[in-house]
């Protein structure tokens, strides 16, 4: 504790550490490895690493792995994500709207799952049909649902028979419940691959919207939305390439309404009142568009 290195045992310390006899024991072993080397009462420093660590605040460890994070953010502007899809040639927003993307992550609302789906869809792991057949786990890369290739683009917003009516009709309950929650003429709320992909709050949410927590719990659907689409795709075992019925379309959003509310009634209802009464509205909106 002194930051002095000497051969000879300091009885008075070891008699304070008898309630640790761990410590005690692994004291005496470096006494004992010091005899053994050429270090003959070495003056390291002024306070020893063990000083320290047992006098600041946060574990050396954590400030390492921070700085080290901070650094590598640094080095890398940009997520590689970004760069293959300039190269395959995806529709990209700026760069500092795809940055904040990934803001979305630590919204405390998400569950855990709901953000992994969230990183793999901004970082283009999500599997596809189009990854198996390059993999050659699959005869073709044509998606279960149409007969276009199936990247993941096409899974999340682009596939006409399943992934577009969904979004279609999320865009079309959004208008008409917030215009009948908030009293506002609202413009009709047309989901893009900004609002779906890269997590940008659509300007009529932020316009009309004034609770900042009911914004949130409708950043928080239309992440369910993303998850239920992947979940659903990867419950497909053989194709079936027909046109999904406006029923079912209906029923796969309500099923994550359901799942919000149960969620948000869970960690308590005073706090999403608001909220809670939007979600209601737009369920109702659903069954009867």
């Amino acid at each position: 504790m002194t930051g002095r290195l000497t051969i000879d045992e300091n009885r008075a310390l070891l008699t304070d550490l008898l309630p640790y006899p761990l410590l005690q024991h692994k004291l005496r072993l470096l006494i004992h490895s010091l005899r053994r080397g050429p270090v003959r009462d070495k003056l390291v420093c002024q306070a020893t690493m063990a000083f320290s660590l047992f006098h600041m605040d946060k574990n050396l460890s954590q400030v390492y792995r921070k700085r080290k994070r901070q650094m590598l953010h640094r080095t890398i502007q940009t997520p590689p994500s970004f760069v293959t899809r300039q190269r395959d040639g995806v529709t990209l927003p700026m760069r500092s709207t795809f940055l904040d993307a990934y803001k979305v992550l630590f919204l405390p609302l998400l569950p855990s799952k709901t953000k992994e789906t969230v990183f793999q869809i901004l970082n283009r792991t999500i599997w596809t049909q189009n990854k198996a057949f390059k993999s050659g786990m699959a005869p073709d890369a044509c998606c279960y649902r149409c007969d276009e290739v199936e990247t993941m683009e096409h899974l999340l917003y682009a596939c006409e028979n399943y992934s577009a009516k969904i979004w279609d009709l999320a865009g079309r309950a959004l208008t008409l419940a917030i215009s009948g929650h908030t009293g506002d003429y609202i413009p009709m709320i047309d989901l893009t691959p900004l609002e779906i992909t890269y997590n940008k709050p659509h300007p009529s949410i932020l316009l009309h919207v004034r609770d900042g927590t009911t914004r949130k719990v409708l950043i928080l659907f239309l992440q369910e939305v993303k998850r239920d689409i992947i979940y659903r795709h990867a419950q497909l075992k053989q194709p079936r390439r027909r046109e999904e019925l406006h029923p079912r379309i209906q029923a796969h959003l309500l099923s994550v309404i359901r799942k919000i509310r149960s969620l948000l009634e869970y960690q308590g209802v005073l706090k999403y009142t608001d909220s809670l009464s939007l979600l209601q509205r737009l369920s109702h909106t659903i069954t009867n568009n």
